[in-house]
């Protein structure tokens, strides 16, 4: 697969490897009483110091998966 620069990767990684919210924050943006806008700002507010996120220049390296079939050039998933 090639990658151009400004590609948007997306991952399915499970919650505590970038993202990790407590239980408060998790309870406030899924809330139906805390309106749509609050719950974004509320969201970068608290990642915004979180440094475990890619930054300008990382470089990914290899494909690390449980299958790793998966990380194949044109595979497409069941």
């Amino acid at each position: 697969m090639d990658l151009s620069r400004g590609d948007l990767v997306m991952t399915g990684t499970t919650g505590g490897v970038a993202m990790n919210l407590t239980p408060e924050l998790l309870g406030k943006v899924t809330s139906l009483a805390v309106p749509g806008q609050d719950k974004i700002d509320m969201l970068v507010e608290d990642q915004e110091g979180n440094g475990r996120y890619l930054k300008d220049g990382d470089v990914i390296r290899r494909c690390h998966h449980r299958q790793p079939e998966s990380c194949a050039p044109g595979y497409r998933s069941p």
